[in-house]
């Protein structure tokens, strides 16, 4: 089981993210260190703020929205045709 600290999230960034990457984040304390590795772009919903110099976390979450609900039909329909 992996622990759920700020220290873990970092690892596993760094580990998976380009140095020269851009991070845009929600704001969240797990978070706020990865200004001192990344280009960070904090959005801060509890002022009603969406996006933050062009930038939102939301983008990236409508495309794995889309991406996996892709992938979900192209596998059924796969499945279905397997099974036909």
């Amino acid at each position: 089981m992996v622990a759920r600290t700020k220290e873990t999230l970092v690892r596993m960034l760094q580990k998976n993210i380009s140095p020269d990457a851009t991070v845009v984040t929600a704001r969240l304390r797990s978070y706020e260190k990865l200004g001192d590795i990344y280009k960070h772009y904090v959005v801060n919903h509890n002022s009603n703020e969406s996006v933050k110099d062009g930038f939102s976390p939301n983008d990236i979450e409508c495309f794995w929205a889309s991406f996996t609900k892709g992938i979900t039909s192209v596998f059924h329909q796969l499945l279905d045709k397997s099974f036909a």
